[in-house]
């Protein structure tokens, strides 16, 4: 590991080493946001969201909002791009994203369509949004697994047992295709789940938005 590594490692985790620091709200906003743009800009997606949401969370409805418009609307790309984020409906919460409504409508439109509409709606909509996707280096394809990702992850664990064809009208995707999606869900730590082929069942005992909630307590 060089030296520019531990820069990074250490980058990664500054929301967590800052708890042990004497900073003031306003201060915490400002590192926060100085690290997301350097992780945004050397392509660590993931890292730069979380740091960047959790410099976000920081604003009460109640604070200006004035300037965070960008940062907001960058949060949310991020958002769609990093293959680990899948809590949206949190994240449309927040009152800096909220106030995109004004400002970036169309970004906040299709953050909304991730917790409010179906599969097959979310699919059927993609097109309102080519200029959006093609200026943010998007493609309907990544989206479109993103919210499979967020569907899955809304399930009751309850349930573990789901058969190819249930999955197939929930998430909008070809019976033929419901193995090797359950592979990269799998492989991408969005389930933990067998794959039960003879049956044509997938046994989903875990998803990661139930690991972060559990954490979260």
């Amino acid at each position: 590991m060089n030296s520019f590594d531990i820069i990074v490692q250490r980058a990664k985790s500054i929301v967590k080493d800052a708890e042990n620091w004497s900073l003031t709200v306003d201060e915490r906003r400002q590192l926060f946001r100085c690290v997301a743009i350097v992780l945004d800009q050397e392509g660590y997606s993931s890292s730069a969201f979380h740091v960047m949401f959790s410099c976000l969370k920081l604003y009460e409805a109640t604070d200006s909002l004035a300037g965070t418009e960008n940062d907001a609307r960058r949060c949310v790309i991020l958002a769609m791009k990093a293959v680990d984020v899948i809590n949206f409906a949190e994240l449309v919460t927040l009152p800096v994203v909220k106030n995109l409504t004004q400002t970036h409508a169309k970004v906040f439109s299709l953050l909304n369509l991730f917790t409010s509409s179906t599969a097959q709606e979310f699919k059927q909509k993609m097109a309102e949004f080519a200029d959006l996707m093609t200026t943010e280096g998007l493609t309907e394809n990544e989206l479109i697994v993103k919210k499979s990702y967020v569907i899955v992850c809304s399930f009751d664990t309850s349930k573990t047992n789901h058969s190819y064809t249930e999955l197939s009208e929930k998430l909008n995707i070809d019976k033929d295709e419901i193995e090797m999606w359950a592979i990269d869900a799998i492989q991408n730590n969005i389930i933990d789940a067998k794959i039960d082929q003879l049956n044509e069942m997938i046994v989903i005992k875990n998803h990661m938005l139930r690991e972060i909630k559990l954490k979260e307590w």
